[in-house]
């Protein structure tokens, strides 16, 4: 599996990926600033700046409530939240995709079509949880994928 990452490296691919990760994460922040916040985005982000416990909060709830308070508690640090786990998605699903394939073409093919996907993007601006969800569940799967493939203990 590991060849399809030499090869990349070795060949003028790796301009290509570079690019193409440069390309995701530009559009993943395209116009961040100049949103408009949505009433669910707005419940999103009274329920993390409001001093009550979190005991009763999900993940994403409580990773927000500490990037705003190490920010700053405005709208556009709730979008950059979002942009930043749509643009650690690029990575967890190049690493998905490694794990499956180990030709370079697939590599480049998978990172391209979650780079344009405009789900994806749309997914990395919007002020919910959902951008910490795309960077999560490839990483889940690869786990998945590991243990079903090494069958040990551990990768459970």
């Amino acid at each position: 599996m590991k060849d399809s990452w030499r090869s990349v490296v070795r060949g003028r691919l790796w301009i290509v990926a570079v690019a193409l990760l440069a390309a995701g994460v530009a559009l993943r922040f395209y116009g961040i600033s100049t949103r408009l916040p949505w009433e669910d985005e707005v419940y999103y982000f009274k329920r993390s700046v409001l001093d009550m416990p979190l005991t009763d909060a999900p993940l994403s709830t409580f990773l927000l409530r500490h990037f705003l308070l190490a920010t700053d508690t405005t709208f556009f640090n709730l979008y950059l939240f979002a942009a930043l786990g749509g643009s650690a998605a690029l990575i967890s699903f190049l690493l998905l995709a490694r794990e499956v394939s180990n030709r370079p073409e697939y590599l480049l093919g998978c990172l391209s079509f979650m780079a344009f996907s405009p789900v994806a993007v749309f997914y990395s601006q919007a002020g919910r949880p959902y951008g910490l969800l795309l960077f999560i569940t490839p990483l889940v799967l690869l786990a998945f994928l590991r243990a079903y493939r090494r069958g040990s203990l551990w990768d459970w």
